[in-house]
């Protein structure tokens, strides 16, 4: 399932709809196959199946820590890495792709004070500055 991720995110880069840091056109029969690749996979498997997953180890955990450590724990292991990457890697990633790939002129200090949408970055991709 990891490397069907990958494979997903490879698809959008090189052609596929969908929002991400980068976009390379291809050409227009390979698109195709990539579309093809997105559709399948993204209602059938993508989120789905992890959420599965997921859902299917948690009851033993919440069971064996109990609902005060199990929240706590999962506030570390989620909350923590969510913000790092909200605050520091996004941030950092759309404007190296903004200044390598579209030109831009800004400084990265410019860009984050009218940086929108943080949080939601891996699926807003890439906005305008305002």
């Amino acid at each position: 399932m990891t490397v069907l991720v990958i494979f997903h995110h490879a698809a959008i880069t090189y052609g596929a709809p969908g929002g991400w840091y980068m976009s390379d056109g291809g050409n227009r029969r390979r698109r195709a196959d990539r579309v093809y690749l997105v559709c399948r996979d993204q209602p059938v498997f993508f989120m789905g199946f992890f959420f599965f997953l997921s859902a299917l180890f948690t009851p033993a955990a919440y069971d064996k820590k109990g609902p005060a450590r199990f929240l706590t724990d999962r506030l570390k292991r989620l909350g923590i890495p969510l913000v790092f990457y909200s605050l520091l890697i996004s941030p950092v990633t759309i404007w190296l792709v903004q200044k390598y790939q579209r030109g831009v002129s800004y400084s990265f200090t410019d860009f984050v004070k009218g940086f929108h949408g943080w949080i939601n970055s891996a699926c807003c991709g890439l906005w305008p500055h305002s």
